[in-house]
């Protein structure tokens, strides 16, 4: 196979930075993402949420939050322009991938950025945001989340005015978080690919962020995508191996298809819990390991492609041009 496209479709990485991890042009043993090892791993895409909670708190008020997120990532670009391509389109990808830079997709993780205000969302795709995950860890004014679906509610007024802003823009809808009820609601209004950019089948191990089969199938039906994630608690509590990680994968693959899987590790997004890292999902080298294990069990290398990041490419292309 010719170096495959990979593309990670979450990662809290820029909370790292923020919070002084050493610098992302070194390498540190430990660390699951920078860039060394992005070049030594060929990692081709990677998408850098911004999100609600740092440090185990709401960081108010998330507007200005989310302004200073924002300068750090346009910082880092900047700084390290000569292996950082802020992407915002297919195209760009496939521009890096020849230049051999990462292209940098930058994220919203959670509604409640937008403070009530859609101008706050047209705002937000200016400054460069093309991902907005919906709801994060508690309920706004789009949606349930997954940690407060006591109502049983869909997306609200304001959710549904919110799903067809992004479309008409340019934002990928990220259902990740969100809670049942509101997802099916996001199914039947939206008319371009959503993604639910970091979890696993919950028919494998039943977690409430985890995608019910039902969704997956829905999901598979809108031309979407889940990325799944090396979250050990998303895997299994009981069983957190690389084997586990691979039932998931293959459950998914045959209730969405295998267009309609990804990658979205959330590196960066779990060191402060007990949990610790999975052998063999540690850091970004395992997009490789997975590609390898699935070609192992048969796969073709066209099918292996778009797992690693063919299926991201296809609705980037598809939402963002």
């Amino acid at each position: 196979m010719s170096r495959p496209i990979i593309i990670d479709g979450h990662a809290d990485t820029l909370h790292s930075i923020w919070n002084g991890s050493p610098r992302f042009a070194e390498r540190v043993e430990g660390e699951a993402l920078d860039m060394p090892l992005v070049k030594q791993t060929g990692l081709t895409a990677q998408f850098f949420a911004i999100s609600t909670i740092d440090g185990g708190r709401y960081v108010e008020p998330l507007p200005r939050w989310a302004l200073m997120l924002l300068d750090l990532f346009h910082r880092q670009v900047e700084a390290h322009g000569d292996d950082i391509l802020h992407a915002t389109c297919a195209d760009d990808v496939l521009t890096a991938h020849a230049d051999g830079k990462l292209a940098a997709f930058v994220a919203l993780e959670g509604g409640d950025f937008l403070d009530g205000r859609i101008e706050l969302l047209r705002m937000y795709h200016r400054l460069g945001v093309r991902l907005l995950v919906l709801t994060h860890f508690r309920r706004n004014t789009l949606a349930d989340s997954t940690r407060e679906a006591s109502t049983g509610g869909r997306l609200t007024p304001f959710g549904v005015e919110v799903v067809r802003e992004m479309e008409r823009i340019g934002m990928i809808v990220d259902v990740s978080h969100v809670a049942d009820a509101a997802v099916d609601h996001v199914f039947d209004i939206a008319e371009k690919p959503v993604v639910s950019s970091h979890a696993n089948a919950r028919a494998v191990y039943d977690h409430p962020r985890n995608m019910t089969d039902a969704h997956l199938r829905r999901l598979a039906r809108n031309g979407g995508l889940i990325g799944l994630s090396i979250v050990p608690f998303f895997i299994d509590r009981g069983c957190r191996t690389f084997a586990r990680f691979m039932d998931h994968m293959e459950h998914v693959i045959q209730t969405a298809g295998i267009d309609h899987v990804g990658f979205g590790s959330d590196f960066d997004g779990f060191d402060y819990v007990e949990d610790p890292r999975i052998e063999g999902l540690e850091d970004i080298s395992c997009f490789a390991r997975i590609g390898d294990a699935l070609s192992a069990s048969g796969y073709s290398d066209a099918d292996v492609g778009k797992v690693l990041g063919g299926n991201w490419l296809r609705v980037v292309r598809d939402v963002l041009g």
